[in-house]
């Protein structure tokens, strides 16, 4: 009998690299904002990464962290009801994560490249797609099937982010210029890419 679900008892593997810190080649250790170790057994986090890729095949980071569950919660509620809402309502929309799971599901198929080969919403392959944000769900040392994970293209980003009230775009804003890069140089580069809180 198969037990897997997305929030009860899901498949997991270490870490994939793709999730890694860009700066030390390791798996992140601690949440962006609390500072929290992310390595016991029982810390449930999520990583993000806008990863922009060259014709060359090499990729960056423009920019990645890791955030505990009770920080994204956290972040979520400064950010306006209207807005999440309007996310919420957006992604739900265009896709259903809980049939794409089933579907990966049914096939026995956990292979993580599998998962993160095409945008979850416009279902363009990541070979395509220049600029992208790609999100995973663990917990301690290990990567989590749960509804992740999955990657976006920069242009549903975009989309989704013209949903944002300015209120929410500022809280954005604050959250970037406070952890992610407040050099101006850094800030340059992060300009048209934000982090959209859609754990």
């Amino acid at each position: 009998m198969n037990l897997l679900s997305p929030f009860f008892n899901p498949k997991r593997i270490s870490i994939p690299k793709i999730f890694h810190s860009t700066i030390d080649n390791k798996p992140f250790e601690e949440c962006i904002m609390c500072k929290k170790g992310l390595h016991s057994s029982e810390t449930h986090y999520f990583i993000e990464k806008a990863v922009r890729k060259y014709p060359n095949g090499h990729t960056d980071a423009i920019f990645e962290y890791a955030i505990c569950m009770e920080c994204s919660l956290e972040v979520r509620d400064t950010l306006s009801k209207d807005s999440m809402q309007r996310i919420d309502e957006f992604f739900s929309n265009k896709l259903d994560l809980m049939s794409r799971w089933n579907n990966f599901n049914e096939d026995e198929n956990f292979k993580f490249n599998d998962w993160i080969s095409n945008c979850i919403v416009t279902g363009k392959s990541v070979d395509e797609l220049e600029e992208y944000q790609i999100y995973a769900h663990c917990e301690g040392k290990y990567m989590l099937f749960s509804l992740m994970p999955y990657i976006i293209s920069s242009e549903v980003i975009e989309d989704a982010y013209a949903l944002l009230s300015e209120q929410t775009k500022d809280e954005l804003d604050d959250f970037m210029d406070k952890y992610l890069g407040p050099d101006p140089e850094i800030k340059k580069l992060l300009k048209d890419h934000k982090p959209v809180f859609i754990f």
